[in-house]
């Protein structure tokens, strides 16, 4: 068990991509920044767009690096881990906000973390994700094993993380399922902290590059979605992807009849072609 009396000697990398979207990364930013007395934060931007945010925002503690080419986010955290060598990392969307309610959200994510030895990352509440970390998901308890964690604002052993293998960029939706997969394959849990509130605008990148659900091959598009599962259960195998995505483990027979698997499989079989 790590000895929380040491914490304050450490501090968390923060990795944000971002691309073209100043307005809701400085608030971003600003949001956890007001936050930084309670927990040591430093901020690494991977600027995947044409903005010149070296100019707009680097300053003490805040570093922007600028990939040659637009990485987009599985990309962009891999290149920015490449800058980070902080004990615990944290991935970050754009577009989440930190409200002052949720002052000691780093201390407690690092704290929670520092004393599971067995757990890969936490993640924080919010009212625009799937899952248990939703609001509205009817959670009742201060901290739960979850199946995966959404990538949204989510802390991760850095040591764990690498042991895993770290970041798969052939994913560009979905990998934070993929992870989680990966996560608890290996051995590791995944905490769910529902005390813990961050704000997300939701989907600001996705549709501003691929376009909205509507649109054939959108963001959160029907077609994306299946083209996220197909590559899930391409690489994990069908059950993985069934116990992480859709339901807790299998029991065979006393959960489902095997009928029914072999009915679900053959309609995602079918979606492939």
């Amino acid at each position: 068990m790590t000895n929380t009396t040491k914490l304050q000697d450490e501090w968390v990398d923060i990795i944000i991509p971002t691309f073209d979207n100043l307005r809701q990364l400085r608030q971003c930013i600003g949001s956890m920044r007001m936050t930084r007395n309670n927990y040591s934060m430093k901020f690494i931007i991977v600027n995947n767009g044409k903005a010149p945010l070296h100019d707009m925002l680097e300053e003490d503690g805040i570093k922007v690096v600028t990939p040659p080419t637009n990485l987009g986010w599985t990309g962009g955290l891999k290149y920015g881990l490449e800058h980070s060598n902080s004990k615990y990392v944290l991935f970050a969307n754009d577009d989440i906000y930190v409200p002052l309610s949720s002052h000691k959200w780093l201390r407690d994510m690092v704290r929670v973390l520092s004393v599971h030895e067995n757990c890969a990352a936490v993640g924080p509440s919010s009212n625009c994700v799937m899952g248990s970390q939703n609001i509205w998901s009817g959670c009742s308890v201060w901290a739960q094993y979850v199946p995966f964690l959404i990538g949204f604002c989510v802390l991760y052993n850095r040591e764990i993380l690498d042991k895993i293998g770290g970041i798969d960029d052939a994913f560009y939706h979905g990998d934070d399922l993929e992870l989680s997969i990966r996560a608890r394959n290996q051995g590791y849990n995944l905490l769910h902290l529902p005390t813990i509130f961050i704000y997300h605008h939701g989907f600001q990148t996705g549709e501003k590059v691929h376009g909205g659900p509507d649109k054939p091959g959108g963001w959160n598009s029907d077609e994306s979605t299946r083209l996220t599962n197909q590559q899930l259960i391409k690489k994990h195998g069908f059950m993985k992807f069934w116990e992480c995505r859709v339901r807790p483990k299998l029991d065979d027979a006393q959960t489902i009849k095997k009928l029914e698997v072999e009915n679900i499989l053959t309609t995602y079989e079918r979606s492939d072609k």
